[in-house]
């Protein structure tokens, strides 16, 4: 899968016009295009029949890498994590998954990583994933785009097929190279509007975030994917574009 983005073919492209991304003209080919491409809740038609998607708001994200500067108290300076996970990851250092760890619960922070899925060890198949992720929770869904950027989310509850959002604020998403970050829920945003959007499965695909746009989607091939602002965490694009070609998949229990 981590072929040159630039070597594939048919990939589309979206064009920004005054913080607008406008998806196509209005035709019948472009409609099943358009249908084909975006998962239901990405959709947005307005009056001129032109596909919208707004930017939407974002806010300062926190450092991936925590110092000892835990503002509930709830560790104390200096703390280390020494994970050891069930396996080397192909898309993260130990080091990165210590960072992670420490942005989560209390209570999962000293949990052992265990691979439940690997597209590299695997296959690529979203079937085989939420097969295995099910009754699984927590996890952290990482993801490598064609350009080598490398993001994810901490999610709160077991992955599966479900007609609504699933999962709970202590969901969480981040990006590990480049520039370390992480956004937690928008909790504050929630008086303005709803924004509890923080887990959905479909046979569609797969999302993190919502209210806005989706913060991480995955299709059902795990070919394509979407990133970007999402109210539910103001966050801004994970990948290294909105719409990108996705490299690799890991998905951890913590354990």
């Amino acid at each position: 899968l981590d072929d040159d983005e630039d070597n594939v073919d048919n990939v589309d492209s979206v064009d920004n016009v005054d913080n607008v991304q406008v998806i196509g003209p209005d035709s019948d080919e472009a409609e099943e295009a358009y249908n084909r491409r975006w998962p239901p809740h990405a959709r947005r038609r307005d009056d001129d029949n032109i596909r919208t998607e707004p930017l939407g708001d974002t806010k300062e994200p926190t450092s991936l890498y925590r110092t000892g500067d835990y503002p509930d108290n709830d560790e104390p300076d200096g703390f280390h994590f020494d994970h050891h996970p069930s396996e080397p990851s192909q898309l993260v250092s130990t080091d990165d998954m210590n960072a992670i760890s420490s942005h989560a619960p209390l209570r999962h922070r000293h949990k052992k990583w265990v691979l439940l899925y690997s597209t590299l060890r695997d296959g690529i198949s979203m079937q085989t994933l939420l097969r295995k992720a099910k009754g699984h929770a927590p996890t952290v869904l990482l993801v490598r785009d064609m350009s080598r950027n490398v993001f994810g989310a901490f999610c709160s509850e077991s992955w599966r097929v479900s007609q609504r959002y699933f999962g709970t604020g202590e969901t969480f998403v981040f990006r590990v190279d480049p520039d370390p970050a992480v956004w937690k829920w928008w909790w504050q945003k929630s008086s303005e509007q709803q924004n509890d959007f923080f887990q959905w499965g479909s046979p569609e695909g797969i999302a993190v975030g919502g209210a806005g746009g989706y913060a991480i989607w995955l299709d059902s091939e795990l070919c394509r994917g979407i990133s970007r602002c999402s109210l539910t965490f103001g966050n801004s694009c994970l990948a290294s574009r909105e719409e990108y070609l996705v490299g690799a998949v890991e998905l951890w229990h913590l354990l």
